[in-house]
């Protein structure tokens, strides 16, 4: 949305410096075949089912990466609508707009800011659609695919060859000259390669990667809390802090010796040769054998 915003300020400024503007009905298609569509399928895309990532998205627009971002992408959006605009002009079959009052706007320079203008607004809504790590790939969220295809053709009819109706409805003045109006289709194509190249290596590689996301992992820098709190874990050896200092004891004076003690268990059995069943086992005489057993058991306890 931000940069809807600039690009279409740029283009109305450029305009008003002649004292020209976009029609009401360009700015009606602008407003709501571009950008509001745009904007409503836009955040449709999902969250991405891979495994996730250690670096955690941005959190705030007020960062290097998006504000590099859009600076970057508004330099080369100016940079195309002003030389589109130069273009215009040293065509041999160019005149130049003269206000004469009234509503009508259209002009050569109507015509060429509205082209360009709206090829950027196709661009860079493709272009910020991101995927991995953190969103499923564009190509997942096939309303925003299929607004984008269905916005470029009706752009690039409108560029290339629009009908009387449709030329009168949105007052645009079509240029003579068949070879201009290519002209202006690869000026679209060039700002498209610019944008990506400009967001995917640039941006994302340069800028995020190789700046950002390093001086997150850095603890000096970064500002994350669980950047700090790790460190905390690693450098201070009586992490975590406690209110209350106690003092260890020595291991040695937990051992307590431990002496053996002893149980004797005694278990006596008298045995009456005459009543025992089978007298054979044992050893017999005139008098009653005394067999006395005794069993002692060691039992230590520790």
């Amino acid at each position: 949305m931000a940069a809807y915003s600039l690009v279409q300020f740029i283009s109305v400024m450029i305009l008003y410096s002649i004292d020209s503007n976009l029609t009401d009905k360009q700015y009606l298609y602008i407003d709501l075949g571009l950008i509001s569509v745009f904007a409503f399928f836009f955040g449709k895309t999902e969250a991405y089912d891979g495994q996730l990532n250690k670096q955690v998205p941005l959190n705030s627009l007020i960062s290097p990466t998006p504000l590099t971002s859009l600076v970057l992408h508004l330099v080369v959006v100016v940079t195309f609508q002003v030389t589109t605009w130069f273009q215009l002009h040293k065509q041999s079959w160019f005149t130049p707009f003269r206000p004469e009052g009234g509503d009508h706007l259209g002009c050569y320079e109507n015509y060429t800011m509205f082209a360009i203008s709206s090829f950027q607004y196709i661009i860079l809504a493709f272009v910020f659609s991101k995927g991995a790590p953190y969103r499923k790939p564009i190509w997942s969220n096939w309303p925003l695919c299929l607004a984008l295809i269905l916005n470029a053709c009706i752009v690039v009819y409108l560029v290339v060859y629009p009908s009387d109706w449709i030329a009168n409805f949105f007052q645009i003045i079509v240029p003579p000259d068949m070879s201009f109006r290519y002209i202006m289709l690869l000026y679209g194509a060039a700002a498209f390669i610019s944008h990506v190249f400009l967001e995917n290596f640039v941006v994302e590689y340069l800028v995020f990667k190789r700046f950002q996301v390093r001086r997150e992992q850095n603890v000096n820098t970064s500002t994350r809390k669980y950047m700090r709190l790790e460190y905390n874990i690693k450098s201070f050896d009586n992490w975590p802090p406690i209110t209350e200092v106690c003092d260890l004891h020595d291991p040695t004076d937990l051992v307590v010796e431990v002496q053996p003690t002893y149980v004797n268990l005694g278990a006596e059995q008298n045995v009456d040769a005459q009543h025992n069943a089978f007298p054979g086992f044992f050893e017999t005489s005139e008098n009653c054998v005394d067999h006395r057993n005794r069993f002692s058991i060691l039992k230590s306890n520790s």
